[in-house]
């Protein structure tokens, strides 16, 4: 029955909300039905069941996965709010901006120490390459310049290239990095030419979006889920004064940690498939704007910000438009 129920599911909604939502959903109220049944006593729930008929089990079993599905689905609703809570957006709640003025302290001084020590670390190995006449030395280098580069790895793949632009949490600067790379290296606004960009994407590329994306919202599903499960049990046990049960409740909560650990993770995959996107395929946006590519990667920039200007606020181009791309699509049709 239920590999019935979630094979219907899966072809009425995606791939993605059976995984990233109705998953983490049961597993959510299977563990609550876990804990009620310790709390009711296992003897007491068993001759309660039993003493239904077998049609109404059957009722009884419908209605809670109905009730599952629905949760899912609420649950994917919420799912940017959600996300957008783990970034750390907590300016608008003020039991919640003090904090995160704090975190966003830390996370500009881990910034900055990175970058300090990674000039460092490139100017001694400047020096020591011109000084370097024997294999003790080349080996030093070596080692310096393998440090620099994890150094320079970290902010690059952690951090916004901009201090200022720094959030909470290390989730919300994974997803700042990739949202701000367009930007630094081509001028492009993420936010706006994202929308534009992604129905022009290769399947395979849309393909590896998808599942980055399904991870990191699996992930922070289950971190949600299981924090919200551990604390609401973990105060009721401590409250009644049933410890091992505590015990069990604080397990949850260790998993609502390792789940944001593995988010991490899957945020920066989704984030680098996100910046090889716009490497890769930024010009077929042109093409399907009928705009011509720059010439020079100093012309890029100055095009993107033309681009996004007229897209977000309507300015206008004052560009001539390129019918080539049209063209040539048309006469591979006719062939």
């Amino acid at each position: 029955m239920f590999s019935v129920f979630v094979k219907q599911l899966g072809d009425y909604f995606n791939r993605r909300w059976v995984l990233a939502d109705f998953f983490p959903s049961l597993a959510f109220w299977v563990a609550n039905l876990f804990f009620a049944i310790t709390v009711i006593g296992l003897d007491t729930s068993l001759r309660l069941w039993k003493s239904l008929d077998a049609s109404l089990q059957t009722i009884v079993i419908a209605a809670a996965l109905a009730s599952i599905a629905f949760f899912a689905f609420l649950l994917s609703n919420f799912n940017l709010a959600l996300v957008r809570l783990f970034e750390g957006y907590w300016e608008d709640t003020p039991l919640l901006s003090w904090l995160a003025a704090i975190k966003r302290a830390r996370h500009q001084q881990r910034w900055q120490k990175l970058k300090t020590d990674a000039e460092r670390l490139a100017a001694e190995v400047q020096q020591l390459e011109k000084d370097a006449g024997n294999e003790s030395a080349q080996r030093v280098v070596k080692e310096k310049r393998e440090q620099e580069f994890r150094l320079s790895r970290e902010r690059f793949l952690f951090y916004p290239p901009d201090s200022s632009a720094m959030m909470p949490t290390r989730l919300g600067n994974t997803l700042r990095a990739a949202e701000m790379y367009p930007f630094e290296r081509y001028g492009m606004d993420s936010v706006v030419l994202w929308t534009r960009l992604s129905p022009l994407l290769p399947k395979e590329s849309g393909e590896g979006i998808d599942d980055s994306r399904t991870a990191m919202d699996f992930m922070l599903n289950v971190s949600a889920l299981a924090g919200f499960l551990g604390i609401a049990w973990g105060v009721y046990f401590v409250f009644v004064q049933q410890w091992f049960l505590v015990i069990v409740a604080a397990l949850a909560l260790l998993l609502a940690r390792l789940a944001y650990g593995n988010a991490l993770h899957a945020a920066r995959a989704y984030g680098e498939v996100i910046k090889t996107c716009f490497d890769l395929y930024r010009w077929k946006l042109l093409d399907a704007l009928h705009i011509p590519h720059p010439k020079t990667s100093k012309d890029e920039p100055p095009l993107w910000e033309k681009v996004s200007e007229f897209i977000y606020r309507g300015f206008p181009l004052q560009i001539t438009y390129d019918a080539k791309a049209e063209t040539s699509k048309q006469k591979d049709t006719k062939d």
